[in-house]
């Protein structure tokens, strides 16, 4: 349901406008919730680079998409560092893959 609310909203809006961010920001809440991190990361970066485009710096949305793209990467990599601290971190980019999601 969420996806098609995205899915319209971008049908009728620019591109950078804020309704796109927050279908995305709650996109990645759902997938969060569902324990679908990577893409949970990949929608809130998405959601977080429009707001920044669309909003002031010290908008609560900005500031809230920063916060949660920084508790979905750390999850992430928690996830797959495991024990060893000293593994590199992993959230590649959607055009990036990483060797232990493959």
């Amino acid at each position: 349901m969420k996806e098609s609310a995205l899915e319209f909203r971008r049908r009728v809006l620019p591109p950078n406008h804020p309704h796109i961010a927050t279908s995305l920001y709650n996109i990645s809440l759902s997938y969060e919730r569902a324990g679908d991190m990577r893409r949970a990361v990949e929608c809130a970066r998405e959601a977080l680079d429009i707001w920044r485009a669309a909003l002031p710096p010290n908008h609560p949305h900005v500031r809230l998409a920063e916060d949660k793209v920084r508790g979905l990467e750390a999850a992430f990599n928690s996830n797959h560092r495991g024990d060893d601290a000293d593994a590199p971190l992993c959230v590649p980019s959607p055009d990036e893959s990483c060797e232990s999601c493959a």
